[in-house]
């Protein structure tokens, strides 16, 4: 066995499961927007929201089927103190949202939630999407 072997494994190289997701074909790339925030029904069939803050003053609504990849993410890793998802979209695929009622002004858009603490993976294809939420 070579030195390198030890030290390196002997595995190939391969695509990550997230970027076969959101990107299975390098020719055609697309932008991927990451939202974190905690999920909510929509009002309208076919949509739901994702509410940026534990108040749910602003949130960001989009088609069930628009949703490219995302995580849960625990309480005790979320920036929200409660169980949270991190929802990856294409950047044109969702509204944003201020809640008129609870004082909110306009539909200004929010800004989206980089990174936060580790988080459980879970690179869901539609239909488990759809199992969660129910």
């Amino acid at each position: 066995m070579m030195p390198s072997e030890e030290v390196y494994g002997t595995e190939e190289l391969r695509q990550s499961p997230f970027v076969e997701k959101v990107m299975p074909d390098p020719t055609h790339p697309r932008s991927v927007a990451p939202w974190l925030g905690l999920v909510g029904k929509s009002t309208e069939d076919g949509y739901w929201r994702l509410y940026l803050t534990i108040q749910l003053e602003s949130y960001i609504e989009f088609k069930e089927e628009s949703v490219l990849a995302f995580d849960i993410i625990p309480a005790d890793n979320s920036p929200l103190e409660v169980e949270a998802a991190r929802v990856y979209l294409e950047p044109s695929s969702y509204k944003a949202r201020t809640h008129a009622l609870l004082g909110g002004r306009s539909s200004a858009r929010p800004r989206s939630m980089g990174r936060s603490r580790p988080t459980w993976r879970c690179y869901c294809t539609t239909a488990n999407w759809r199992r969660i939420l129910r």
